[in-house]
């Protein structure tokens, strides 16, 4: 019963955390194909790309004006 109760604790920091950390910059990185690969490889494709979306992982995109 604990277990259960402190990975849902964990799961809405981590959320918490992702989604203070996209309010402050809301640029969304650019994923990369190894990371890509590697993610769809192990089966985590969609929490890579939700992790580049928050600006957690991928590469940061380039400002062109």
């Amino acid at each position: 019963m604990w277990i259960i109760i402190a990975s849902v604790l964990v799961a809405l920091g981590i959320i918490a955390i992702m989604v203070i950390k996209a309010i402050g910059r809301p640029i969304m990185n650019k994923p990369t194909w190894k990371g890509g690969i590697i993610s769809f490889i192990i089966g985590m494709l969609p929490l890579y790309l939700l992790l580049c979306l928050f600006g957690v992982m991928g590469v940061e995109r380039e400002e062109v004006f």
